[in-house]
């Protein structure tokens, strides 16, 4: 009998972003590095959780090869959600583990793209050509972009070594059915990302002015609206609204 109930899951509705963290807990290579998205446990508990992720993974695929044809819905993530908070009580590191969980769960591919969109953007304002679009920003909003910007900015490379030359079995088969070597890490970097975009913003907040603000959030709206719906506002994080 389950020891577990979707009942018991409580917080944001889960999305498929949540199979990806149950994904990245269950591999080798990200084990000595979950303290970069706010797990910080020894590895006497990290192991059995790892390997209760493996069994979540099997789960999920039901004997597939490929991670995209799984079944993806609400019933089914929610369940998955359930059991893998579960593991995370039987192991006592729910507290450690529920922070990330959430932070996972109020994500969505849409909310991420907006977030590298963003984060584009501040390198745009950071680069030294005078003829760039960012060029209609006061220069005093620039500056102060890419002084603190440089503070957070992470280069989309970060962790793909680490991962790509892991040769556990386990590793080289979750690359394997994700299509792309580097799809789990890249879902890592966008969330590290915007963990990074979101600490940039509230830092700028106070280097800024009301009138600052409003006038660099309408210049991310008109620039992200760029190749959509004519006359519609860009995309931007809910943070930065």
């Amino acid at each position: 009998m389950r020891s577990w109930s979707v009942m018991n899951l409580t917080g944001p509705p889960p999305n498929m972003i949540t199979d990806y963290l149950i994904l990245l807990l269950s591999t080798d290579w990200f084990l000595p590095y979950w303290d970069e998205i706010g797990i910080e446990l020894g590895s006497e508990k990290r192991i059995p959780i790892q390997q209760g992720c493996r069994e979540i993974v099997r789960e999920i695929l039901q004997g597939r090869d490929d991670f995209f044809f799984s079944e993806f819905s609400q019933d089914r993530i929610r369940e998955t959600g359930a059991r893998f908070l579960a593991l995370a009580r039987e192991s006592d590191a729910e507290d450690h583990i529920r922070q990330a969980w959430d932070e996972w769960a109020e994500q969505s591919n849409e909310a991420l793209g907006a977030t590298v969109e963003c984060a584009l953007l501040n390198r745009e304002i950071c680069a030294p050509d005078v003829n760039k679009p960012a060029s209609s920003l006061a220069f005093h909003i620039r500056a102060e972009v890419a002084i603190t910007w440089e503070q957070f900015a992470l280069d989309a490379s970060a962790f793909r070594r680490v991962c790509l030359e892991s040769e556990t079995e386990w590793d080289i088969w979750t690359r394997r059915i994700l299509g792309s070597p580097i799809s789990l890490v890249n879902q890592l970097w966008r969330m590290l990302l915007d963990r990074r975009l979101r600490s940039f913003w509230e830092h700028l907040l106070g280097r800024l002015t009301p009138a600052e603000v409003t006038e660099l959030v309408k210049w991310y709206r008109a620039m992200t609206g760029m190749g959509h719906n004519e006359g519609a506002p860009g995309r931007i994080p809910s943070y930065m609204n």
